[in-house]
């Protein structure tokens, strides 16, 4: 989590894409959260739908965004057809 930390202050990056199925933001209390290193009152913070096979999935993961980022107006929506390639649908 530091060196995330790290390397986005040291980018200047304004926008930060997190894939949601693969990046603890609130969903698992157990583990590390990436909001306590990442601010979204610093960052922008865009919810990405990576790991999604079909469009049930990705909608799920939307809502789950919006939950746990007080309701986020934008998103990365991506749906994969391959998982070999990680090829899009």
């Amino acid at each position: 989590m530091a060196e995330t930390q790290a390397a986005v202050e040291a980018s200047g990056a304004e926008i930060v894409t997190v894939a949601i199925r693969r990046t603890n933001i609130g969903q698992r209390t157990d583990e590390p959260n990436l909001l306590d290193v990442l601010s979204p009152e610093r960052y922008c913070i865009l919810p990405n739908t990576a790991g999604c096979y079909n469009v049930d999935d990705a909608v799920r993961t939307c809502h789950l965004a919006r939950e746990l980022l007080g309701g986020c107006k934008l998103v990365k929506l991506e749906v994969l057809g391959d998982e070999k390639t990680l090829y899009p649908m």
